[in-house]
């Protein structure tokens, strides 16, 4: 993901490495964030789940993916499916479906939301302050 793509409280996915103690091997794993902060050499972002001291940190760009927008993720958010395949929620103002391909999109637009950033910005375009839960 590039900065131009990215707002400040998009959830993204953080590809994390370090070198252990062990005589320089590596370890790598994934953790969810949310953007607090872009600048031009780095995306500051606040891990969710996390109560210490590591729970801010700044990052680049290459270190970001957007999360997939998945059923799972729409039910934990209140949203319901209604007819035909639809998907709504008493709070917005719009339906979407979901694709052959999976891929969420809004009806009667070409608007697409393969992302929960994009889900995100769908929501912000509305008028909508949702805190999405992962």
């Amino acid at each position: 993901m590039t900065r131009a793509e990215l707002m400040i409280g998009d959830i993204v996915n953080v590809h994390r490495c370090e070198c252990v103690a062990d005589g320089g091997h590596f370890q790598e794993w994934n953790e969810y964030g949310k953007v607090v902060s872009i600048t031009e050499d780095y995306i500051t972002i606040k891990y969710i789940g996390r109560e210490d001291d590591y729970d801010f940190e700044d990052v680049n760009e290459e270190d970001i993916s957007p999360i997939p927008l998945t059923l799972e993720i729409l039910e934990k958010n209140g949203f319901k499916e209604c007819t035909n395949g639809d998907w709504t929620n008493d709070n917005v103002d719009f339906i979407f479906y979901r694709r052959k391909d999976g891929i969420f999109r809004i009806q009667n637009t070409n608007m697409t939301l393969p992302y929960v950033s994009s889900f995100q910005h769908a929501l912000r375009l509305c008028s909508i302050n949702k805190e999405i839960e992962i």
